[in-house]
């Protein structure tokens, strides 16, 4: 039942997320102009490095907690010792903001407290998560990913206007909202833990897990979200305001693609602990994230354009909109397989990401040094892809392949099967470019058939 329920919360959070975050980030853009957001793009871009920064406890609760029947009392020294661990980190990743920032006001202040506050709910949330309370999780979730637009919307529509204080006001309340949420689940999975604290051994802190996570996640910070600065040095505000939109956009993707795999991961991840095969499973839940990627493109191909550039026209012209929609589709074909797999991996005890990482890193950072400078926004963007397709997609792929021992043909396939689609995504897409009920109809006929089909293929497998 708790993955009936958690689903269904989960396929909810799906639209109020899309719909909530492209609103907001419209009213943000046309009210407060493109040119004076380069300072709330830079510093929302850096919660990747708080994330970083949670020192992959949350990730690393799944396997430690499903160990063994710990009692609550070590369950409580353990989140403990995390969140100190966290905070020690997360003073690094503060003074790292001020130095890039160069100044201290309350602007700055009030985005650190609401990036605090989500990172260490985060830390909290994974133990009800570790014990399969998914729909507490997704609950969670809901208010992490959406309380900030949804306050947005709100404090506009009562107001009829915002500015750039406000949002950092904003950014702290919802951080705020979700740290409380993340409190009362926790102590609503009291009753899962063995209460005879006598008997139960302490939860073990490894912190060679912990590098290892470290190591493989902060070069990958560079790749994607504090590249971001890069066009700060050497190209123009715009460009930095561009980017900032695709990587919020991004992180609306990945809500769809982390929904599935999140629900069925703590059961993947005890099967295989325990000794038993899960390749069925993964493979299984890597289709419905390939079904859920093709909804997502379908969207973006045949509606993105038309949606963009009725929402923010008036802030950036049809080349720069077209390019972010471009920029989408490259991102999620290379990203949507290889995170699914990582994701499930990671989660049930696969470590082996850190060479691929850095090496992509480090070939982002010296493409950039050359590309950047004279194609600003393009230069970044391809340097990131050509990186990933060199280091990340191939490798993180084939790491976790092998861990699951699921034969590499099934990968390919699927692999090529999405670009095939995208391209008659994008045949069907100049078929009727100047009809946008026609691609609004192709999409609801898409949307709705392939959405049945997940629903009915689900409902089987619970049963």
């Amino acid at each position: 039942m708790s993955y009936k329920k958690g689903l269904s919360i989960g396929i909810i959070n799906i639209p109020i997320q899309i719909l909530s975050a492209i609103y907001a980030n419209v009213l943000i853009i046309n009210e407060i102009g493109k040119i004076n957001l380069e300072p709330w793009f830079l510093l929302i871009s850096t919660m990747p490095l708080f994330s970083a920064m949670e020192a992959s406890f949350p990730l690393l609760m799944v396997k430690k907690i499903n160990k063994a029947n710990y009692s609550w009392r070590s369950v409580n020294i353990f989140l403990f010792k995390a969140i100190a661990v966290s905070s020690s980190l997360q003073i690094i990743a503060i003074c790292i903001i001020f130095f890039l920032f160069g100044k201290v006001d309350i602007s700055l202040v009030l985005f650190l407290l609401g990036a605090y506050l989500r990172t260490v709910s985060n830390i909290i949330i994974s133990i009800p998560y570790s014990k399969n309370r998914v729909v507490l999780e997704k609950i969670y979730r809901l208010f992490f990913l959406s309380s900030y637009p949804i306050l947005v919307v709100i404090l506009f529509s009562l107001w009829k206007k915002i500015d750039l204080n406000e949002i950092f006001i904003i950014w702290f309340f919802s951080g705020l909202i979700v740290f409380i949420i993340s409190i009362f689940s926790f102590f609503m999975t009291k009753n899962e833990f063995n209460n005879n604290s006598d008997k139960s051994e302490s939860i073990e802190l490894d912190f060679r897990e912990n590098i290892s996570l470290l190591i493989t996640t902060i070069p990958g910070l560079f790749i994607f979200n504090l590249s971001i600065y890069y066009l700060k040095l050497y190209s123009t505000p715009v460009d930095v305001v561009l980017y900032g939109l695709v990587l919020q956009l991004i992180n609306v993707f990945y809500v769809t693609n982390n929904l599935i795999p999140s629900v069925f991961a703590p059961t993947i991840s005890r099967e295989f602990l325990q000794g038993g095969r899960v390749k069925v499973k993964v493979l299984r839940v890597l289709d419905f994230n390939i079904i859920m990627t093709v909804i997502s493109l379908s969207f973006i191909i045949l509606l993105g354009s038309d949606v963009l550039h009725i929402a923010i026209s008036k802030s950036f012209t049809t080349d720069e909109i077209n390019l972010v929609i471009v920029t989408l589709v490259i991102f999620i074909l290379i990203e949507s397989i290889q995170v699914t797999l990582t994701y499930l991996a990671i989660t049930s005890g696969n470590y082996n990401y850190q060479k691929q990482s850095i090496a992509s890193a480090i070939l982002v950072t010296m493409l950039s040094l050359f590309f950047v400078p004279k194609y600003g926004y393009i230069g970044l963007v391809s340097s990131i892809c050509i990186a990933q397709i060199l280091t990340c997609l191939p490798f993180n792929t084939y790491s976790a392949v092998k861990y699951f021992r699921i034969d590499i043909k099934d990968i390919v396939n699927r692999f090529f099967i999405l670009l095939f689609i995208t391209s008659i995504l994008y045949l069907l897409k100049l078929n009727v470019s100047e009809s946008l009920m026609c691609s609004l109809s192709i999409f609801l006929v898409i949307m709705f058939s392939l959405s049945f089909y997940l629903l009915v293929t689900l409902k089987k497998i619970r049963n």
